[in-house]
C-alpha cells in the first residue's frame, strides 16, 4: 500500500535542504518504490514529504542514503499515512 511520509525538520534552512537534496536526487530517481518528493518551508525549519509504494521502501532508502547526509543536530519528526492511491501523470 502506498504511503505518505511527512518529516518536519526543525532548524533546517533552504540552503541546508538544497545541499542534502542535491546529493539525494539521483538516488531518489533510482530507488525501488519511490513515487514523489515534495518540500516547503515551515515556521521553524523545513517540511519534506515523500510518496513511496511501501513504508519498507522508504525506510530502506532513509537508512541507506539519508541518515548519513543529515547534519547530526537535525532531528526530523517523521509521520506516515497510508494512502488509498498514488497516481503520477
Amino acid at each position: 500500500m502506498p504511503i505518505l511520509m511527512t518529516a518536519d525538520v526543525p532548524g533546517q534552512t533552504r540552503e541546508g535542504y538544497d545541499r542534502v537534496f542535491d546529493a539525494l536526487a539521483p538516488l531518489y530517481a533510482a530507488a525501488p518504490g519511490f513515487v514523489a518528493h515534495l518540500s516547503h518551508p515551515i515556521d521553524d525549519g523545513w517540511c519534506v514529504m515523500d510518496v513511496w509504494r511501501t513504508r519498507e521502501d522508504f525506510e530502506r532508502f532513509f537508512a541507506q542514503h539519508v541518515v548519513s547526509k543529515l547534519p547530526s543536530e537535525l532531528r526530523p519528526k517523521v509521520r506516515f499515512r497510508e494512502l488509498h492511491d498514488a497516481f503520477t501523470g
